[in-house]
């Protein structure tokens, strides 16, 4: 059945293979007689559940990943940042034209999925079978920073008449916030699923 092994293959980011295995069966025979819908909000409640169960497991475990996480990206940032800004420099100087149109966008898809997922990946071997949970930590770190500034972006406004720097366009600035989360979990999804591969393999 389609929808079960792909109903496993989420579960099997948040659990145990063995745990996944016995769980979309039991959902599989319900699914026969409730229908489709029902089998895929069973499918995400549950995947909630052990979501829930990570955090609850080890609060501040998951707190301190997802502060690292958010720390890494900014090292990471700057670190790149640093970097390009010195090679473009180089560039610059050296045939005496501006940086190729295509630098500065290649920089951003860099920032907001690159980085984010080298974070994922690295909050992923931290964290011992709940890389998936420590990457959601980290990405609601990046909404609740995005909401914050929002918030002062609006009472600067006010004040003085100019947003917060980085908010002159909420709705970009918070499409790049999703993009990073997203790249993150990316990071852990993949890291996780490599260590599952690997375990099987062992066997």
């Amino acid at each position: 059945m389609r929808n079960a092994a792909a109903a496993e293959w989420i579960l099997s980011l948040v659990a145990a293979p063995d745990r996944t295995a016995s769980t979309i069966g039991d959902l599989v025979e319900e699914a026969s007689a409730r229908g489709i819908l029902w089998f895929w909000s069973s499918v995400l409640r549950t995947a909630c559940s052990y979501l829930w169960r990570d955090v609850c497991a080890s609060p501040l475990r998951m707190v301190r990943l997802a502060f690292w996480g958010v720390m890494a990206f900014w090292w990471f940032s700057a670190a790149f940042g640093i970097a390009a800004s010195l090679l473009i420099r180089v560039q610059v100087n050296s045939y005496t034209t501006a940086p190729a149109p295509w630098v500065q966008p290649m920089m951003q898809v860099l920032m907001c999925t690159g980085i984010p997922f080298l974070v994922g990946w690295e909050v992923g071997r931290r964290s011992a079978s709940r890389e998936v949970t420590a990457a959601f930590g980290v990405a609601a770190l990046f909404v609740t920073g995005y909401g914050a500034s929002l918030c002062l972006s609006a009472m600067q406004v006010r004040r003085i008449g100019v947003p917060w720097p980085g908010m002159e366009h909420p709705l970009i600035a918070f499409a790049l916030c999703c993009a990073e989360g997203l790249s993150v979990v990316a990071g852990a999804t993949l890291f996780r699923r490599r260590t599952l591969a690997r375990r099987k393999s062992s066997l």
